[in-house]
């Protein structure tokens, strides 16, 4: 009787480990500030990028050598590199198993992103441009 458990508990990682039907981030893990410890990637993903769409909406102010501008992060073609931030924060094959269990430590992780339309086509020698969110007013 003992052996069989044993065989079933094994079978049972195996199948975990194979089909990544535990994977999940571990307890605690934030992306930009998005509480995503225990989610599957794919969900951590879509919360990830309800986000940083909020986020590229913001304002941003952009200060160049002959004047500044007030825009957004998506007028500038800004976009979150979501897959890579929450492949950072740690995602496992047997994370149900460690998050039942108290193993494994959530991080927290910033999303990098990327512009379509870089900064320095709008400015002549592309230097000298630096930018801040912008506060609300």
């Amino acid at each position: 009787m003992a052996g069989g458990i044993g065989v079933a508990l094994v079978a049972g990682v195996l199948v975990l480990a194979l089909g990544d039907v535990g994977a999940r981030l571990p307890d605690g893990a934030t992306v930009d500030g998005v509480a995503v410890g225990g989610m599957s990637p794919p969900d951590a993903e879509h919360a990830v990028a309800t986000h940083a769409r909020t986020v590229a909406a913001a304002p941003v102010l952009v200060f160049g050598p002959r004047r500044n501008v007030r825009t957004t992060g998506t007028r500038l073609g800004a976009q979150a590199r979501v897959s890579a931030a929450v492949d950072a924060a740690g995602v496992n094959r047997f994370g149900v198993l460690l998050n039942a269990v108290g193993v494994g430590d959530g991080r927290d992780v910033a999303v990098s992103w990327r512009s379509t339309e870089p900064l320095s086509r709008r400015s002549r020698g592309g230097s000298g441009l630096r930018y801040r969110h912008a506060t609300a007013t």
